[in-house]
């Protein structure tokens, strides 16, 4: 049909992008659709579209290998059109990817990228402020949580504001400021009065 008469490249992408649509949304066949994604990425491997199914695609299905190069290639094409906004959250979710698979460098570099151009992204600030924490560069750590910490009343999600404490309260620790340290965990049990691990680090700090 319609797919055999496209004559370009660009056009056999954009019409396999159609129909994987059509087989996605109105037949619920996900199979077809991405055999139809794939026949528009060996089409055209620079089409936005067919790239951004194809990564929804591989990350429903955690498949990391698959969507990992698929996103860096997305996150290097939003920097070259100077598409911010969409860049930091791209930068973010490869930064999540990197940090599951084990690469911490990754991860960071991502992250650092992401917060570049979108500083009031809380999980990305929190992600950043925990990888610094875990590497041992404590100011960094705290600077990047002190960031978070200025905007914690925008932040709507306990569980982010839980872990924003919990790490400032282990590198105040780690940086041997324990008054500090001591306040940001009773801060964190405001919220969540059961929470073991801060449990166990009052009773350290006491």
């Amino acid at each position: 049909g319609e797919y055999s008469r496209a004559t370009d490249r660009q056009m056999l992408a954009d019409t396999a992008h159609e129909i994987a649509k059509l087989f996605r949304e109105h037949l619920n066949n996900d199979a077809e659709a991405f055999r139809w994604l794939k026949a528009g990425y060996n089409a055209v491997r620079e089409h936005r579209g067919v790239v951004e199914d194809l990564i929804d695609y591989y990350l429903k299905r955690d498949d990391w290998e698959n969507a990992v190069p698929l996103l860096a290639w997305l996150v290097s094409y939003l920097e070259a059109k100077r598409m911010y906004t969409e860049l930091a959250q791209k930068s973010f979710e490869l930064g999540q990817l990197f940090e599951r698979s084990g690469d911490s460098p990754r991860a960071m570099k991502y992250y650092r990228m992401a917060n570049r151009y979108d500083s009031r992204n809380a999980p990305n600030l929190l992600a950043l402020g925990r990888l610094y924490h875990d590497d041992g560069e404590y100011d960094k750590a705290l600077q990047t949580l002190q960031g978070l910490l200025v905007m914690q009343h925008d932040i709507e999600d306990d569980a982010i504001r839980v872990m924003m404490f919990l790490y400032l309260a282990r590198a105040c620790r780690a940086a041997g400021d324990k008054p500090k340290a001591l306040r940001h965990v009773k801060r964190l049990l405001q919220i969540d009065p059961s929470h073991e691990e801060a449990q166990a680090l009052l009773a350290k700090l006491k």
